[in-house]
């Protein structure tokens, strides 16, 4: 009897933390993630990832130096291996339905998301390139004496993990690229340096990449929207800011909504076996009047991973590049 009302108490406490990460998103005030075609209109995509006409306004304001000189100071890639959401959908009569997944990538070592990055610097380059920037090689920045310093001192890739929610992450910086450590993700220094090397734009990249996707539910009347989990690991750049410099002047953009990537990058996905915990919240949940669900999955990359993962963002690098100051002799971006 003791061990019942243990349980219970301890399955209230789980779908309640469950639940919670998920309040903010109940009313659905946000637009649908933005899906990357192969071929898409990359200028549209841009202002629907951004929506945020005051930081257009400011980046608009920064022209590019002629001949368009472009440096890469920092490509930093946050990929998710492990990760986990939670979400609440309504239901007639006051009832509510929680659901929990969490995904675990296996078969892919720090090591492949390091090749990621770099790889993404490779295409960033030639994309550019492309578009009508004159790419510096690193030995530009290498000539400042505090950038070899940050680029000698950098560590990568390094691993996180948050054991409660289920989550690790594997950072990886570009490796012709450096993090510095001041404040602000070392913006003071990314300034100084483009004080320094005032005939190019230089050029900084944090984006966030995950599995777990979160979609709208169906209408319902005059119901509110409620958002729920996807069960079905799907690749996306969860989040990201792009800032650059000329000679002084610094500007940057925030990608405010989820960037759907295009391309098959998991070979599947594979049930673990439910826990006793997990049974326990499902069965006090349909007790409270509230239904609900935990499922766990691994799941199974292609072969050659950071290739695949690569081609999946180059849709993604050209919307980076609508968002820099265009090259006089670049063509329209379409």
């Amino acid at each position: 009897m003791k061990y019942l009302k243990r349980a219970a108490l301890f399955s209230a406490v789980l779908l309640s933390a469950l639940g919670a990460p998920a309040q903010a998103g109940l009313f659905d005030r946000t637009p649908k993630p933005v899906i990357l075609e192969v071929q898409g209109n990359r200028a549209e995509e841009f202002k629907q990832l951004v929506r945020d006409d005051s930081a257009l306004e400011k980046v608009a304001k920064v022209a590019a130096p002629e001949p368009a000189k472009v440096a890469i100071a920092k490509i930093r890639l946050n990929f998710a291996t492990q990760s986990s959401a939670a979400s609440t959908e309504g239901r007639p009569g006051g009832k509510t339905s929680s659901q929990y997944v969490d995904y675990s990538l296996l078969k892919v070592s720090n090591d492949d998301v390091q090749k990621m990055a770099d790889l993404f610097y490779a295409d960033l380059v030639k994309l550019l390139g492309s578009k009508g920037y004159v790419v510096q090689p690193p030995e530009y920045l290498l000539t400042d004496p505090k950038f070899a310093q940050a680029v000698a001192q950098t560590k990568s890739p390094v691993e996180s993990e948050a054991l409660v929610k289920k989550e690790k992450t594997v950072t990886a910086i570009a490796k012709q690229t450096a993090q510095f450590s001041g404040m602000g993700n070392g913006g003071m220094d990314y300034y100084a340096l483009s004080k320094a090397k005032k005939d190019a734009l230089l050029l900084e990249l944090d984006f966030d990449m995950d599995m777990v996707a979160i979609k709208k539910a169906s209408d319902s009347g005059n119901w509110f929207q409620w958002q729920q989990i996807d069960h079905k690991p799907a690749l996306h750049v969860k989040s990201g800011m792009v800032r650059f410099h000329l000679d002084g002047n610094t500007a940057q953009f925030s990608f405010l909504e989820k960037a759907m990537l295009p391309g098959e990058v998991f070979a599947g996905a594979e049930k673990k076996a439910t826990s006793a915990t997990d049974t326990a919240a499902t069965v006090f949940g349909a007790l409270m009047g509230a239904g609900g669900s935990s499922n766990s999955y691994n799941v199974l990359p292609v072969e050659n991973f950071p290739e695949a993962i690569a081609k999946s963002l180059q849709p993604f690098a050209e919307v980076v590049i609508q968002g820099l100051p265009q090259p006089a002799k670049a063509a329209t971006p379409q």
